[in-house]
């Protein structure tokens, strides 16, 4: 795979976690909507080790966020 590959398939498994998140689950009775942001860093793409990845997926997490 390519970096522009790689940085898709993630995305695309990252929207189907949130989408699958944001269906509402049941506990005794009562609907609890979810909701999830998720960040992603690619290593070497973002950063060069796992800390810097870390950094940057906590920095695209917030971004997420706000979006």
């Amino acid at each position: 795979m390519t970096q522009k590959q790689d940085r898709a398939f993630v995305s695309a498994i990252g929207e189907e976690i949130r989408v699958a998140m944001q269906q509402p689950f049941e506990v005794e009775g009562m609907k609890i909507p979810l909701g999830c942001s998720i960040g992603i860093a690619l290593v070497p793409d973002d950063a060069s080790s796992l800390s810097g990845a870390m950094v940057m997926a906590d920095a695209a997490l917030y971004e997420a966020k706000r979006k």
